[in-house]
């Protein structure tokens, strides 16, 4: 998915003018300002339209739109009154103002009409929650007791290919400040009643995902030495005259068996290799037989390092604030947790409930994410200790740059923003 550089809303709630640079430099913008600004409208408008959900975008309260991606392409949206109804009307740009197209949905009104008990789902239709089982309520029911007008599931609409082209194959991921730790959730749109809900905790999707990953590294870097060891006295044959200078040879060493010994110690290696480098000065012969011992090392590693450098960064975050616990991956690739003072092993579930929404939300964007989806949290104060507020953003920086994250944060506590002023677009009534 292309980057976000600047979003420019007009109208929201229909007198709120804000005008938006994304960080250019950074992984994360941050959005403050006082409550009741429309920091987490500005939140859904991204979601819904990164998500090609113009039915949703339609139904935010604003008048006008442009977003400009980091593909030189632009969005403008606008809502238009046509026929005497209400449409939204998206038209793209390329680069150099290039017209890609243009499109246009029906927006559905008077949306502050439903009570809480009436949802309508993705596929248009609605329903009564309030009974055990969810009762359906027609259509037309809905539009006459609540004055809902311009239904968009009156008419099909299908996601025209110049729009999906804008946006590439991407994701978007909300968080607003409800728990990540408690039982899974369906997202808006989708009805979920009580009694169906899985009870299978959030946390044990995102390790299953760490567990997953840290099992492909090692196939992977099973299979490389496999190859090599299949194809070792050829190579050294090959290079036998090749000239290898000894004080480039002995750096290289060092920083593969660092890397090695690394792995080793996150869980991620079986065992260090016990080869030392010579102490004395070495022949052309053995710095070219070294040289392939080092192609091979390097290969077998390969596969997991990027695994590797997210289990690390998970475990800096959490060792640092998890207080008497400590974090340890298994050869199975399961995280697990120890008291740092008898080692008794302490499970997933006997955490506080601010330590399971920690681990939640970075074990989710670190190995449930895919690579450049934009991340939008809403107000992260609000589940967070006063204490961990302040490394927040740090930690949440150090995640983006890792996953290939672009987060986008609405706050108005300036423990979040810890004096990074440069990150924040400040959100006023203009």
């Amino acid at each position: 998915m292309p980057q976000l550089l600047h979003l420019n809303v007009k109208g929201l709630f229909q007198f709120i003018d804000h005008d938006i640079s994304f960080s250019a430099d950074a992984p994360v913008t941050i959005l403050s300002g006082p409550n009741g600004i429309g920091k987490t409208h500005i939140l859904r408008l991204i979601k819904a339209l990164l998500d090609l959900d113009l039915l949703r975008v339609g139904e935010i309260p604003f008048q006008a739109a442009h977003v400009l991606f980091s593909n030189k392409r632009s969005l403008l949206l606008e809502k238009v009154e046509e026929g005497g109804r209400l449409f939204l009307r998206v038209s793209g740009s390329g680069p150099r103002g290039a017209h890609l197209g243009t499109t246009r949905v029906p927006v559905t009104t008077n949306l502050a009409n439903l009570p809480p008990w009436v949802v309508r789902l993705d596929n248009g239709r609605w329903y009564d929650i309030r009974p055990a089982q969810p009762r359906p309520l027609p259509r037309s029911f809905i539009q006459r007791q609540f004055g809902i007008e311009g239904d968009p599931f009156e008419e099909a609409f299908v996601v025209p290919p110049w729009l999906a082209e804008v946006m590439l194959d991407g994701e978007s991921v909300f968080i607003d400040t409800k728990r990540l730790d408690t039982l899974a959730r369906t997202e808006p749109g989708h009805l979920e009643h009580a009694s169906e809900v899985t009870h299978k905790s959030r946390i044990e999707e995102y390790i299953r995902q760490i567990q997953i990953q840290v099992s492909e590294a090692k196939t992977a870097s099973l299979a490389a030495t496999q190859s090599a060891d299949e194809s070792f006295a050829a190579r050294v044959l090959q290079g036998a005259r090749t000239t290898v200078k000894e004080s480039f040879l002995k750096a290289r060493y060092q920083k593969v068996a660092e890397q090695a010994s690394e792995l080793y110690r996150n869980g991620l290696s079986a065992a260090v290799v016990d080869v030392d480098f010579p102490s004395s000065k070495t022949n052309p012969t053995e710095r070219r037989v070294l040289a392939v011992f080092l192609d091979d090392w390097e290969n077998r590693l390969f596969p997991l390092l990027p695994v590797n450098e997210k289990l690390k960064t998970l475990r800096s975050i959490v060792i640092n604030k998890f207080i008497g616990k400590d974090l340890r991956v298994a050869a199975s690739g399961v995280p697990t947790f120890f008291s740092t003072v008898d080692e008794s092993e302490i499970g997933v579930t006997s955490l506080s409930s601010g330590e399971q929404h920690l681990l939640a939300l970075f074990t989710m964007l670190l190995f449930s994410t895919k690579e450049r989806s934009v991340v939008l949290i809403d107000e992260p104060e609000i589940s967070l200790h006063a204490a961990w507020k302040h490394a927040f953003l740090q930690d949440i920086s150090d995640v983006a740059r890792i996953a290939h994250l672009q987060v986008v944060i609405a706050t108005h506590s300036s423990g979040i923003i810890n004096g990074r002023w440069d990150l924040v677009q400040e959100l006023g009534a203009e």
